[in-house]
């Protein structure tokens, strides 16, 4: 059972009743003025209206927090986590077991329901010394696990590793999982919500600060909410580090240099709150190793650039930013992109696909992908050759608009013809009864069958629609026999007929 001694500030719990909702530990100890004289933890439980209390109760304040956002629950119906050794071992030596299983079926025989179940897992086996030196690459995501455990030792040889929204608050415990890994080329933090550094780097349990983690290469710390300055503390002790996701974080400004990302080639800052380009270009202008930049879903609303601009990015991601002027993408063409994507962006909203696409390409010599897309060398000449269409007479045009015309001509506008297959036909129907000819205009769908035609000419005059038979007539050759085509298959559908404004349609009633 769980007691006051298993609970410190800033820990990470999740609770039992109700199940599965996650918090951090705000307070310990006893609640004056509660009919219950135990212990209670304080908690303040992730998002909102979890709670029913903001740190204070029965008038005394505990911590500060959001209204409804805590509660004060007794031990018991809270889970701490537990180490990462004891998860993994748990996990693969089931799926050890199965895979001995596994191997001891004869030649046609089938693997239980039980087995089945674990037929994805990669074959584990242990050595003599009881390590699962054969596992590389583990997911430990959504666990209890708080701690490192023993890790090193009984899964040595890990490559990658996710710990994504489990329990881990100190920072101590992912540099012992570090130190502990050291083959370790991956790792994810995302999610899990983390002590501020400083109270770690003020502790005397700080890792040397001389200890770095030179066979890590993506780090991923997406939803932390963590400080920009922690982030740097962990590059400075990744010095190889290649890829870095911080999406999600609400940072502003992401000052970098190449003393502590001498290595980084890809930086991940979607769904931030960025909002000037000028700031990051200038962050990141030391980094000259950085090869591909992801800045979508912020509050981007201009580029500006320079020739002087030392950014040498082969990709640059903008989707849904809020870029609105053709200008911006004239200034993305001195970084000489050669991937960028700019879909969801006000800018190429207000234009039809193929239109935005052949504009942003033509803009941008350099460019090979865009929204993903391969752009290909034919496409890219009729991409060009439509820039130089869409501004002919136009005051304001392109900077590259001169280049393009000497290459290309000083192209006139193509007439705007709609292609596109019609949907209805204005057509006169004739009635043609045994005494008498009426005639009537109508508008119909043609992709309806000779049946419904049939159907709703017959209904506003009550007649039988088997007593009647169609005929599609082309007036420019009426009275020609050959040009008379009789619909007299019920289920064919009218546009293979060809039907066209003009025709005429008889509708022959009979005795």
């Amino acid at each position: 059972m769980l007691c006051e001694e298993d609970f410190v500030e800033h820990q990470r719990v999740e609770s039992t009743i109700p199940a599965g909702m996650r918090g951090t530990v705000r307070y310990f100890g006893k609640v004056e003025h509660s009919p219950d004289e135990g212990t209670y933890v304080g908690v303040q439980w992730d998002g909102k209206y979890k709670g029913k209390y903001d740190g204070e109760i029965f008038g005394v304040r505990y911590f500060q927090a959001p209204k409804m956002s805590s509660s004060f629950v007794k031990p018991i119906k809270l889970k701490v986590g537990g180490d990462l050794c004891h998860f993994l071992k748990t996990k693969y030596t089931l799926a050890e077991q199965h895979t001995r299983n596994l191997a001891n079926l004869s030649d046609g025989e089938k693997p239980t329901k039980g087995l089945t179940n674990v037929i994805s897992y990669q074959s584990v086996f242990r050595d003599d010394a009881g390590r699962f030196t054969n596992i590389r690459n583990v997911s430990a995501s959504g666990s209890l696990t708080s701690r490192c455990g023993n890790v090193g030792h009984f899964f040595p040889n890990l490559t990658d590793l996710s710990l994504s929204f489990t329990l881990i608050s100190e920072w101590k415990e992912v540099f012992l999982i570090l130190n502990a890994l050291k083959s370790l080329e991956a790792l994810s933090l995302s999610g899990n919500k983390m002590q501020p550094l400083s109270a770690y780097l003020n502790s005397e349990e700080e890792v040397e600060d001389q200890l770095t983690f030179p066979t890590v290469t993506s780090l991923t710390l997406t939803s932390m909410n963590i400080e920009w300055d922690a982030v740097r503390y962990l590059m400075k002790k990744l010095p190889s580090l290649e890829e870095l996701n911080c999406s999600d974080n609400d940072h502003t400004s992401t000052p970098l240099d190449a003393t502590v990302a001498p290595k980084l080639s890809r930086l991940r800052l979607d769904n931030n709150d960025i909002s000037c380009w000028e700031t990051v270009s200038s962050n990141l202008r030391g980094v000259e190793s950085l090869q591909f930049l992801h800045l979508s879903e912020n509050p981007i609303k201009s580029i500006v650039t320079t020739n002087e601009d030392t950014l040498q990015l082969k990709g640059l991601y903008l989707r849904k930013t809020n870029l609105s002027s053709w200008d911006d993408v004239d200034n993305l063409s001195l970084l000489k992109l050669e991937e960028l994507c700019l879909s969801g962006c006000p800018l190429t909203n207000i234009l039809k696909e193929h239109e935005r696409r052949c504009l942003v390409t033509a803009r941008i010599p350099t460019l090979l992908t865009l929204n993903r897309g391969t752009i290909t060398s034919s496409e890219r000449i009729d991409c060009e050759r439509f820039l130089v269409r869409y501004y002919h007479g136009a005051v304001n045009v392109p900077k590259i608009w001169n280049q393009l015309v000497e290459v290309h001509g000083n192209l006139l506008p193509l007439a705007d013809v709609d292609i596109s297959p019609k949907l209805t036909a204005a057509i006169t129907v004739k009635y043609v009864y045994p005494s008498q000819t009426d005639e009537s205009p109508f508008v119909v769908n043609v992709k309806q069958t000779v049946q419904k035609l049939t159907q709703s000419l017959c209904a506003p005059f009550g007649l039988n629609t088997k007593n009647v038979t169609l005929v599609m007539v082309d007036p420019e050759v009426a009275g020609t026999p050959i040009e008379r085509t009789d619909l007299d298959k019920p289920s064919r559908m009218l546009y293979t007929y060809r039907l066209k404004d003009g025709d005429v349609i008889e509708l022959h009633v009979k005795e």
